[in-house]
């Protein structure tokens, strides 16, 4: 997989330039849930009969400990915070923002038992990336909005099928894609991506909506239709893009050397 090869392939030194579309989305997360007796992972156990159980255990998994941590997912506070970037996150609904936003702020101040997908691959690759292209520039555009799901766990999937030429919803049923009958595509916290990359040694990162990053870098005037409307800036609302440069990188201007 890339996130192997990038933490075990050899320094390579001199710029680079690195883009990923859609890349995010479709990395392994990992389930977790705060309780009363600290953090838990869900792990899924195939029965006999090749049926499929959730189950929770203690937080033990290595890689999701170290994500956790570099996160500080481990207060209810963090938690909170989280539901407020993902409610904020909603493209367009201004007049309705403020309700959405104290309704996902109460589904986990509320929650008995309140559950996130953790970006751990995304970490690694990261990680890996940070360590093998030391004098990279890093370009990752992809969803920071997708529509909840049932369960009210932050950061869950949308999970489709194909049924011959109909769009099958799953209802966020991750279970169901055990056997790569799926798709199954995750919602990205940028904020959360811009931590990452710094605490894995990243110098320089920031988040721009995909229409504020095609008004500043995109030639406008060759995509604009006869109407007036513009594909570039009026379509893709649930995207961002991280644009992130390595510690080693180099000195240039502020706003390049961010992209």
């Amino acid at each position: 997989s890339a996130i192997e090869r990038a933490r075990s392939a050899p320094v390579r030194p001199g710029p680079s330039y690195m883009l990923g579309l859609e890349l995010l989305d479709n990395l392994p997360h990992d389930l977790v849930r705060w309780t009363d007796r600290g953090l838990e992972q869900a792990v899924v156990e195939r029965g006999v009969d090749g049926s499929c159980t959730q189950l929770w255990e203690p937080l033990a998994d290595e890689a999701l400990v170290r994500t956790v941590q570099m996160l500080q997912l481990d207060t209810r506070n963090a938690w909170q915070a989280a539901a407020l970037v993902r409610a904020r996150s909603h493209p367009g609904l201004s007049v309705l923002r403020p309700l959405r936003i104290c309704s996902a702020w109460l589904d986990v101040v509320t929650a008995r038992q309140p559950c996130m997908y953790v970006p751990t691959s995304a970490a690694l690759l990261l990680e890996g990336l940070v360590r093998a292209e030391p004098q990279h520039s890093l370009v990752l555009a992809d969803f920071d909005w997708l529509p909840p799901q049932p369960g009210g766990a932050l950061g869950a999937p949308v999970v489709q099928s194909k049924a011959g030429e109909e769009t099958v919803d799953r209802a966020g049923r991750v279970l169901d894609a055990i056997d790569g009958e799926c798709d199954v595509f995750h919602p990205s916290d940028f904020g959360m991506l811009e931590r990452l990359y710094r605490a894995v040694g990243g110098a320089r990162a920031r988040t721009v909506k995909t229409r504020d990053f095609m008004r500043e870098y995109a030639e406008l005037e060759g995509t604009e239709t006869r109407s007036g409307y513009n594909p570039l800036v009026e379509d893709f609302s649930n995207t961002s893009l991280l644009l992130a440069r390595a510690s080693d990188a180099g000195a240039g201007d502020e706003r390049q050397g961010s992209g």
